[in-house]
């Protein structure tokens, strides 16, 4: 029994040593890259650490009141102290030595006269607008960054509302944050555009903005993923969208490229052309279809050339190719194209890309 109780404590000090030395692996390998970057964000109360321009650990921290606030800029770590001394500002006679009774905690590292990052002998108040302008973050946390950053380190502070990110299935994700300083406002227009950018603005709802908007509390917003479309080796200036596990494409402007008229039913919220007839789906001011049904409307197949680019490419065969449908005289638009109808080809369904977990966004 006692050799038994003996062979668990060596097994379970051998995985704990096997964890110790591969975390201090990992921390050495942080220290020896030179790049290192701090970004802290007031209004999410975030801290990012990158390495090389990548994002390697993100802390909760707590920063200034808004009568004491945490300044915005660019600045440095331009020291670095472990057990230091508070000294209560504007008062050098008042001090308290490092201990528990200490509000910086048992590390510093100093961004510019008075400024800097410290620990705090009040973990409860990381999270919040808690500080008169210094960065707090808990104990083990800030004992961790002092051991990764050296002095010279950049310090970037921004006050940014909206976040948007991509996560590592390439899912546009968003955050509102509060306006505590009350110096950035945001509407529903300006996260429009900024969701415009990364090609997803119509795949979320105004109604839904204005919630987050109202709430602003940083919550996840898991958008969807856009990816580049080629027609005719010309890429379209809409990208497509794959949400809920269904591949929106565009459908107006995959027309105009391939000089195909499509008529759009409101009243059945069909799409037709000279090949077929399948559903549409309106997102904001933009008409769209699913991509399993684009051989039978545009008589086009897929090719994924990798999950951010989809080619698609006229299906020719004997049986079953035709001849260009003629453009309309009028511009081809969502709701109301007149056109001349051909015989419907056969069609199959297409092949398609695994997207793993994309059947779980929500928008």
């Amino acid at each position: 029994m006692l050799k038994y109780v003996f062979f668990v404590l060596c097994s379970i000090l051998f995985c704990n040593s096997l964890s110790s030395t591969a975390e201090a692996a990992e921390l050495t390998g942080l220290q020896q890259t030179h790049k290192m970057k701090i970004m802290i964000n007031i209004p999410s109360r975030l801290l990012t650490l990158f390495s090389d321009g990548k994002a390697v650990r993100m802390y909760a921290v707590g920063i200034g009141r808004f009568d004491a606030p945490t300044p915005v800029g660019e600045y440095q770590i331009l020291s670095k102290e472990i057990n230091p001394t508070w000294i209560k500002p504007g008062e050098e006679v008042v001090k308290i030595e490092s201990g528990p009774d200490n509000p910086l905690g048992y590390r510093w590292m100093q961004i510019e006269g008075n400024y800097g990052i410290h620990g705090t002998n009040q973990p409860n108040s990381i999270g919040g607008y808690v500080s008169s302008g210094c960065i707090r973050m808990r104990e083990a946390d800030v004992e961790e960054l002092y051991d990764l950053v050296p002095i010279g380190t950049p310090v970037s502070i921004l006050y940014k509302r909206l976040v948007i990110e991509k996560n590592p299935d390439k899912v546009v994700t968003f955050y509102i944050y509060p306006d505590e300083y009350h110096s950035q406002p945001l509407d529903i227009q300006a996260v429009n555009k900024k969701l415009a950018e990364f090609g997803v603005d119509r795949f979320v709802s105004d109604e839904k903005i204005s919630d987050k908007l109202l709430a602003a509390n940083g919550e996840a917003t898991f958008v969807g993923k856009s990816f580049s479309i080629m027609v005719n080796e010309q890429k379209l200036n809409v990208a497509g969208v794959v949400q809920n596990g269904m591949v929106y494409l565009p459908v107006i402007p995959i027309a105009s490229q391939l000089k195909v008229a499509v008529t759009w039913n409101k009243e059945s919220g069909s799409l037709n052309t000279a090949y077929g007839t399948v559903p549409g789906y309106v997102k904001k001011d933009i008409l769209y279809m699913n991509a399993k049904n684009v051989d039978r409307l545009f008589h086009l197949e897929l090719d994924w050339h990798d999950s951010d680019t989809l080619f698609l490419n006229r299906k020719i065969s004997v049986d079953t190719a035709l001849p260009t449908p003629p453009v309309t005289s009028r511009p081809v638009s969502k709701n109301d194209v007149v056109m001349k109808r051909a015989n419907e080809p056969t069609h199959t369904t297409p092949m398609m890309p695994d997207f793993g977990k994309m059947d779980q966004v929500k928008n």
